[in-house]
C-alpha cells in the first residue's frame, strides 16, 4: 500500500486534454505509474532557465550626447563585517540615470581614480558634478563642478544610490544580509547595475 508523503492533490491537464490528479507516494511502483505527471510537475521551472553572466557595463549604455553630465558619488557598504567598510563609487549619466561606471574600495584619491579609469572615453569629456570630497579635485577643472547637495547637482546619482540601497538587501545600513566576500559584493551589484542599465534604456 502506497505512503501518502504530500497530502495536497495536484491537478492539472496532459496533452491528451484528460485531466488526471498526482500524489507524492514513496511506493516505486506508483510513482513509475505517475512518472508523466511528476515530469510535467516539475519541468517548468527549468525550462529556459539560464545563470546570468557579467557583461562590461559599457555594452549597457546608450551612447554620448553633446549636453551631458556625469555625477559622482560614493556611498557605504561593507564586506562579512562593519569593520570592513567598501565604499562604492559611482558615475552616473544625468540624463538617463545609467551607470557609467562603479568602483568598490577605500574612500580616498586611489578608489577614484580607479573608478575614473572605468569610465568609457566618450563619456570623460562630458561635463561633470560631485560634491566637495577632495577624491574629485584631480578631474580636469574646465568640464567639472563641485557642488553642495542642497544645490541639486547631484539628485540623479543620489537617487541611483537609495535604488541600490533599496533593491540589494546587503546595501541596507541595519540588515541579516550582507557579502560574505569582496569578489560577491561586486558581482552581485555588478549582476544588477548591468539589468538596471538596461531597463532605463527601456524608459522614453
Amino acid at each position: 500500500m502506497a505512503v501518502i508523503v504530500h497530502y495536497t492533490q495536484l491537478s492539472f491537464t496532459l496533452q491528451k486534454d484528460v485531466k488526471k490528479s498526482c500524489v507524492h507516494t514513496k511506493n516505486a511502483l506508483v510513482c513509475e505509474e505517475r512518472a508523466e505527471c511528476t515530469k510535467l510537475l516539475f519541468q517548468p521551472f527549468y525550462v529556459g532557465w539560464k545563470k546570468k553572466e557579467l557583461v562590461p557595463l559599457s555594452s549597457t549604455l546608450s551612447p554620448a550626447q553633446e549636453n551631458d553630465v556625469i555625477e559622482y558619488d560614493e556611498m557605504w557598504s561593507f564586506v562579512q563585517s562593519k569593520k570592513n567598510k567598501q565604499w562604492s563609487w559611482l558615475a552616473v549619466l544625468r540624463r538617463n540615470r545609467q551607470v557609467v561606471a562603479f568602483h568598490f574600495g577605500k574612500r580616498d584619491y586611489l578608489a577614484f581614480e580607479e573608478l575614473y579609469d572605468k569610465v568609457p572615453l566618450e563619456f570623460k569629456k562630458c561635463k561633470s558634478t560631485s560634491d566637495f570630497w577632495e577624491a574629485y579635485d584631480n578631474l580636469p577643472k574646465s568640464l567639472h563642478i563641485k557642488c553642495g547637495k542642497e544645490e541639486g547637482e547631484t539628485t540623479q546619482v543620489e537617487s541611483v544610490n537609495n535604488v541600490i540601497r533599496q533593491r540589494l538587501a546587503r546595501f541596507v545600513r541595519k540588515t541579516c544580509s550582507f557579502s560574505k566576500s569582496l569578489n560577491n559584493h561586486v558581482k552581485v551589484t555588478g549582476l544588477f547595475l548591468q539589468e538596471y542599465n538596461l531597463e532605463r534604456l527601456s524608459v522614453k
